[in-house]
């Protein structure tokens, strides 16, 4: 039987129900030593999903103090963190653009498309979990397509669980692993990925994992285009090295 449990970082373990949401509250023992205290760095703050590429995904965003908080908010390609403001998602708040919209790295004359690594905050600020078999990255389109189609996916409200808020919980299809993913707001979920549109008329996109709520617990999960000023959220992974 499989039962979601998750932890925060003060190691306090939430109650929760199984993933049908049919059975009545059941407790974890607050085991810490045994479930915690024996891991890795690395295994605490990565999650083994058994995917087929071998990539490991962090328990949260980049920025955030526990698995339930939204953490920072950045523009495509752009290592600084930002607010979500309206009065700044344009062209001129921008890394690499000039104000009128004019891209200036990542376009058709350079011909980059992937995020270089000193563009990618996830290798930046996740640098110390470089090994010989693993690097940081923020996810590929084809990596969160991975994730979809491997991991059985259920939706999360405050009033379901004891995870605080709503999101989604994707939970391998062949263990009890599973990470949660907040919603960045109260229905939906934006997180970019490490790559741009293809072609010249989408030089000026960003490819984004979304996921809109149509509080059914059934809504749509989609990767799609998205202007590069917008500030979004970022889970990292640790990309397996072939």
């Amino acid at each position: 039987m499989q039962y979601i449990h998750l932890f925060n970082n003060t190691n306090k373990y939430y109650e929760a129900r199984k993933t049908d949401y049919k059975e009545p509250w059941l407790s974890f023992v607050d085991d810490i030593k045994r479930c915690n205290y024996n891991k890795t760095e690395t295994e605490k703050l990565f999650v083994d999903l058994n995917l087929p590429s071998g990539n490991l995904w962090c328990i949260k965003n980049i920025g955030a103090n526990t698995v339930e908080d939204l953490g920072n908010y950045y523009r495509w390609g752009d290592i600084n963190s930002c607010d979500n403001s309206s009065s700044t998602n344009n062209w001129a708040h921008y890394i690499y653009s000039t104000s009128d919209g004019t891209i200036t790295k990542y376009n058709t004359t350079d011909g980059l498309y992937l995020l270089e690594t000193s563009d990618d905050i996830a290798y930046v600020s996740l640098s110390k979990y470089i090994s010989d078999l693993y690097y940081p990255c923020i996810p590929t389109p084809d990596d969160f397509n991975e994730l979809i189609q491997n991991c059985n996916r259920t939706y999360n409200r405050s009033d379901d669980t004891g995870i605080n808020g709503s999101g989604q919980i994707y939970t391998s299809k062949l263990s009890s692993n599973f990470i949660y993913m907040p919603n960045t707001n109260d229905i939906d979920c934006y997180l970019w990925t490490s790559t741009t549109a293809v072609g010249a008329e989408f030089e000026k996109y960003a490819i984004q994992y979304q996921w809109d709520d149509d509080y059914s617990r059934t809504g749509a999960v989609r990767i799609s285009n998205s202007f590069k000023y917008y500030a979004y959220c970022i889970r990292p992974i640790l990309k397996r090295l072939s």
